[in-house]
């Protein structure tokens, strides 16, 4: 007799994947350009998510793979140069700052910031202050 393996339902690794990612239902909706409401749906699995929800949601990095099949995608391994190299560009252009002084927080966000350009998320709040 074998053994049942029982993946998480479909919302549940919705769920799963925003909560990895540190994101309210709110926060995760605007990626998917969804309502809060509308996330709580998918989430409960009252509503299904349209294309549309996961590509936006894909293009804004979430691991789309994952929430569809239940694995993950080598895409979300850490890429350890690639870190190093977005530390070095913090260290260098902040931290070594002696005339400026930063937060840690300030620091990690401009970490973070080098990490996801490095990947290839694109900041829409950016995006729209560069045009005006």
């Amino acid at each position: 007799m074998s053994a049942v393996v029982s993946l998480p339902s479909f919302p549940d690794r919705l769920r799963m994947e925003r909560r990895r990612l540190g994101l309210t239902q709110e926060q995760f909706a605007v990626l998917g350009g969804a309502s809060k409401t509308a996330q709580y749906m998918y989430e409960a699995g009252k509503n299904w998510p349209t294309c549309e929800y996961l590509e936006a949601l894909r293009s804004s990095g979430v691991d789309v793979a994952f929430i569809a099949t239940g694995a993950r995608t080598a895409a979300n391994a850490i890429d350890w140069e690639l870190l190093r190299q977005a530390f070095l560009l913090v260290q260098h252009n902040l931290a070594s700052k002696p005339d400026r002084a930063f937060s840690p927080d300030q620091l990690f966000d401009a970490f973070k910031t080098a990490v996801q350009m490095a990947q290839g998320v694109t900041r829409p709040d950016l995006v729209t202050q560069a045009e005006n």
